[in-house]
């Protein structure tokens, strides 16, 4: 039996969304949006919502986005497979499990549209992003921001749309798009929740329940 379902929107108009201006300057977004059977009492990402997206980003990519669970590491700088530079509250992973707090921080609630994920190649160094860098992609011109750190190595930009209770994909290349789009489907499938692309309308309509 279903536990529910994952969908997604190619090239969404909207504003509704409360992702910025659409289409993006440059990339291409994609809305993601789940219904879970029976329906969560509480807003924002089901834990076996957060845990299949855990996995689909960790497996085409290396992870970083603002976190509490860590303290500042001593000097700053990127401790291995974790943490950025001080003040505190970056931390880069590959860890699905480790990915998966991040939709339930309360000190960058994804519910309140205060969390962002940047996928960098898989392998990689955690990018040389800042802080600052992240928090300006939780504003409206996020789509415009966000293509500087393209040349750092990120390759997509994951974050909550209105209430949390969709999320916008950014990704700047063809590549990156099918890459994500493969994968999204493959940890839905493997999770038992059904998989589909569909149209905004239709995204919309599954999307208000």
């Amino acid at each position: 039996m279903s536990r529910g379902s994952i969908f997604a929107c190619l090239d969404p108009r909207g504003a509704e969304w409360q992702l910025g201006a659409l289409p993006p300057p440059a990339g291409r977004l994609m809305l993601i949006g789940w219904r879970e059977e029976p329906p969560p009492v509480d807003g924002g990402v089901p834990p076996p919502v957060a845990a299949t997206f855990s996995r689909a980003l960790t497996s085409i990519g290396r992870i970083t986005y603002l976190s509490s669970t860590v303290p500042a590491p001593a000097g700053g700088g990127w401790p291995p497979l974790k943490r950025g530079p001080a003040p505190v509250d970056l931390l880069s992973t590959s860890d699905p499990q480790e990915l998966a707090q991040a939709f339930e921080d309360a000190a960058h609630p994804w519910w309140m549209q205060g969390q962002v994920l940047l996928v960098s190649a898989p392998g990689a160094a955690p990018p040389a992003v800042e802080r600052r860098q992240l928090l300006s992609l939780l504003e409206d011109e996020w789509t415009s921001t966000a293509r500087a750190l393209s040349p750092l190595g990120v390759i997509g930009v994951m974050r909550p749309g209105v209430d949390g209770d969709l999320a916008g994909l950014l990704t700047f290349t063809a590549d990156a798009e099918q890459a994500s789009l493969a994968a999204l489907e493959r940890e839905t499938l493997l999770a038992s929740f059904d998989w589909s692309v569909v149209t905004e309308e239709a995204f919309a309509e599954r999307y208000r329940g």
